[in-house]
């Protein structure tokens, strides 16, 4: 599963990293709760970097994972964020759960009018799972319409109206992604 798979060696790279930068907080000796309390913060933060990003999230890209049965829009999706991300592409709603779990996604790009689904059920769906709910899920759309409707239901963190210009798409993901660490500069 998505959240709560480990590499083993990287658990091990992340307990070295952080014995390095934490050599205060250690497992000998006696800690107090005061002293825990102020160190124990900086310490997890140093351990979350550690392990998941390497010491440096601008130089990782960001996994996005992009659902859209058409064809033409999956081209566009492709060019537009494949400088800025690492890409995995699904045309089914029914492929969302399995490609979640083994790509494990930082943000969801998702089509509101799937084939076999509605975006905000897959939408509705991820957010109803703990482990999930916090992966950020953009809606595209082409029907403004639909919008109050999806939004109800799938609860996504943001609706977007489909366009050929990606300057909105490309500032609502660099602004997702930017509240979990990514900081790229990204240009259309």
């Amino acid at each position: 599963m998505c959240s709560t798979a480990f590499d083993l060696s990287r658990v091990a790279k992340c307990c070295e990293i952080f014995r390095k930068k934490e050599p205060r907080i250690s497992t000998a000796g006696p800690v107090s709760r005061r002293n825990l309390s102020k160190q124990l913060p900086t310490a997890l933060t140093n351990l979350f970097t550690a392990c998941y990003s390497d010491g440096d999230m601008t130089k990782q890209k960001p996994k996005v994972l992009c659902v859209d049965d058409d064809g033409d829009w999956r081209d566009l999706l492709s060019q537009w964020l494949k400088p800025h991300c690492e890409l995995e592409f699904c045309t089914q709603g029914a492929e969302v759960p399995g490609r979640v779990e083994n790509f494990c996604p930082d943000c969801i790009v998702l089509d509101h009018e799937l084939g076999d689904m509605l975006g905000s059920q897959i939408c509705a769906q991820l957010k109803a799972k703990p482990a999930l709910a916090t992966i950020p899920v953009i809606i595209l759309t082409s029907l403004a319409s639909t919008m109050f409707d999806a939004v109800k239901e799938g609860r996504p963190d943001r609706f977007l109206v489909k366009s050929e210009n990606p300057d909105e798409l490309l500032a609502t993901l660099k602004s997702l992604l930017a509240a979990k660490g990514f900081t790229a500069d990204w240009q259309a």
